[in-house]
């Protein structure tokens, strides 16, 4: 899960946003994943960024194991590559999310990863290939890396690193991988309404 971005136009963590289920949105993901068998799970934040915070109800799953991005600024391929290398020792593959998904579900997951089948998938919005919803190998995260050394810090850099890369196409009013980046999606969201923002910049290395 990739919490690392400084969230500037949300103006606080996105991570620890809370919803009415009294769970925050990293808490919520969490166990998504679990229930769709994603584990281990890692969860990639900056070198000083403030821990993650659980929830006074403890989850039924264990908590993830935190990855420090060491390229902090350069954007969510960074954050990928962590997340990568610390799964690595127990993983072949690695499903990649941001923390700020309000309206993922089970449902969606299970939908990717059987996309991905015993290869790498990445979900297709709009006609692009958005690298932060995706499933790569585990073993990708020294390539990750070398591209930032190399000065291509752009996520979707690593989806081309990829031979039979599969695509789950999204539907427009399919909502359930819409990201939320500002303090006026949070409170569209609060008060019910579902028609997020979203933003192309964000995912594909903007301020988070």
């Amino acid at each position: 899960m990739l919490c690392g971005g400084t969230s500037r136009r949300m103006g606080r963590p996105k991570a620890f946003l809370r919803g009415p289920d009294g769970l925050t949105l990293l808490e919520r993901t969490v166990a998504l994943l679990h229930q769709a068998g994603c584990y281990p799970l890692a969860i990639a934040i900056a070198p000083g960024q403030p821990m993650p915070i659980w929830s006074s109800a403890p989850l039924v799953y264990p908590s993830p194991a935190v990855a420090i991005d060491h390229a902090p600024g350069l954007g969510p391929l960074a954050g990928i590559a962590a997340g990568l290398e610390a799964l690595r020792p127990w993983c072949q593959r690695v499903c990649v999310l941001p923390c700020d998904l309000p309206h993922l579900n089970l449902a969606a997951i299970q939908a990717l990863l059987a996309t991905a089948g015993d290869g790498a998938a990445c979900v297709r919005q709009a006609g692009w290939a958005n690298p932060l919803l995706a499933v790569y190998p585990s073993t990708l995260g020294e390539r990750a890396l070398e591209l930032l050394r190399q000065g291509r810090p752009r996520a979707d850099g690593l989806l081309a690193e990829l031979s039979g890369l599969m695509q789950l196409e999204a539907l427009e009013t399919d909502c359930c991988w819409h990201d939320c980046d500002t303090a006026e999606d949070w409170d569209i969201l609060q008060r019910g309404r579902d028609k997020l923002s979203g933003s192309r910049q964000t995912l594909t290395g903007g301020d988070g």
